[in-house]
């Protein structure tokens, strides 16, 4: 998912936020620990048959604020912050 927002305040300051970010879970057996049973003896080969859970997040924000300074000479100011919150799971 990707947001996106600009305003501009007169015609020296601009304004910009970004938010972006995804959810993922992913679920696979593990067919090479597959369980096996052997109906002529009976026994069971193989490995436990489980299966692999992967859990991915990741989610950023940003915003900026950009002003332009004509009245002290010529000066480009920009300020922001930048969070990022990741998340990473395997089971």
């Amino acid at each position: 998912m990707n947001l996106q927002y600009r305003k501009v305040f007169g015609s020296s300051t601009f304004l910009e936020a970004k938010y972006t970010g995804y959810w993922a879970t992913t679920t696979r057996p593990d067919r090479r620990n597959a369980i096996a049973l052997d109906l002529g003896t009976g026994e069971y080969t193989g490995g436990a048959g489980y299966y692999y859970y992967a859990d991915r997040t990741r989610n950023q924000f940003n915003v900026s604020l950009s002003a332009y300074a004509s009245k002290y000479g010529k000066h480009n100011f920009k300020f922001g912050v930048e969070i990022e919150r990741s998340k990473s799971r395997s089971r």
